[in-house]
This record gives C-alpha cells, sequence and structure tokens, in this order.
C-alpha cells in the first residue's frame, strides 16, 4: 500500500475529528533544518534507547505481578 493511499484511507476515515491533527502532521512531515549525519545517529540512538527503557519498563511491570 503506498503512503498516498494510506493518508488517503486515514483521511477519510477521520476527516472531521482528526483534521487538525492530519493539518499539522502534513505541515511537519518534511524537516526545515538540515541535520548532519551525526546528529542522524544520536537521534537514533536515543529513540533507540527511549524503547529499551520502555522495555524494561513494561517487562519489569508484567514480572512483578
Amino acid at each position: 500500500m503506498t503512503d498516498g493511499k494510506r493518508r488517503s484511507i486515514a483521511r477519510r476515515l477521520f476527516s472531521g475529528r482528526f483534521r487538525p491533527l492530519l493539518d499539522i502532521t502534513d505541515k511537519y512531515r518534511t524537516p526545515r533544518i538540515k541535520m548532519t549525519r551525526a546528529t542522524k545517529i544520536a537521534l537514533l540512538a536515543l529513540r533507540l534507547y527511549l524503547i529499551f527503557i520502555i522495555g524494561i519498563l513494561i517487562y519489569k511491570f508484567f514480572t512483578s505481578v
């Protein structure tokens, strides 16, 4: 399924209620600033770290019950 097709399905399903959210998402889809390769790597590392921390929290929640 292409990105345009997914977007059109989402717009039809949530057009009234989530219209402002879709407009904001479209506006900020492409970054306005240039990022160096080091910045992209650092942001990726932070995302992975966040996912790891959330995974640990979920694991501890289910194992402590």
